[in-house]
């Protein structure tokens, strides 16, 4: 990932949040468009992060195994890691797809979920949706209240066998997260094993349980 957008994405990880699991939250109910589910949850979440920073030392854990439980009732952790890892995804057996599966999970809930110390009351603009077959498209931006300026999002979904909706895919400013997870992990198979990327993932994630 490049600097300037990994700095980005960190600094955004909150908003992502706010979105992803408000999303989520409401997934199962498959009466409403997905943008309509958004905007219900998302003051659902805010009102829980407008909270949880009233009183951060207390709440955090709290407040992050609200998310967590709502992440892994809802997002589709075995479709982002399949599109992350890419043509690679095939050359796997299917415990190690399980295995690699359980780590980007980790690897995003470190990266993202762990990050809501940074939230600073973020507003959301829904432009629209745009649904075709069993994929849609959420349109945003987010306005940062310091400095007023926008950023959009676009969250991808896909429409389950069970009829359920589910995140598999965030994009900023036209760079996709999964994409961009893709490409570290496609630069690091080309040039070395299977064996090697999986104890770089462990290594990171030692190391941020940490810190």
């Amino acid at each position: 990932m490049r600097s300037s957008l990994f700095i980005k994405v960190l600094v955004l990880a909150p908003v992502l949040l706010l979105i992803i699991f408000a999303y989520s939250s409401f997934s199962a109910d498959s009466s409403s468009s997905p943008i309509d589910k958004v905007k219900k949850a998302t003051e659902e979440i805010t009102k829980l992060l407008d909270e949880y920073i009233k009183d951060p030392q207390s709440r955090k854990a709290e407040t992050l195994n609200k998310l967590m439980v709502i992440a892994d009732q809802n997002f589709d952790w075995e479709e982002m890691a399949k599109r992350a890892l890419s043509r690679f995804w095939k050359e796997r057996t299917s415990e190690e797809q399980k295995e690699f599966v359980i780590l980007f999970r980790d690897l995003i809930k470190n990266a993202y979920i762990g990050k809501i110390d940074s939230y600073s009351g973020e507003k959301v603009i829904f432009e629209g949706e745009t649904i075709e077959d069993n994929y849609a498209v959420v349109k945003t931006k987010i306005i940062t209240p310091a400095k007023g300026t926008e950023v959009p999002v676009i969250y991808r979904l896909k429409n389950k066998e069970d009829s359920t909706w589910m995140i598999y895919d965030v994009v900023i400013e036209g760079v996709s997260l999964v994409n961009n997870y893709r490409d570290q992990f496609t630069s690091i198979l080309q040039g070395s094993s299977y064996s090697e990327l999986i104890k770089r993932i462990k290594d990171k994630l030692a190391q941020d349980s940490k810190k």
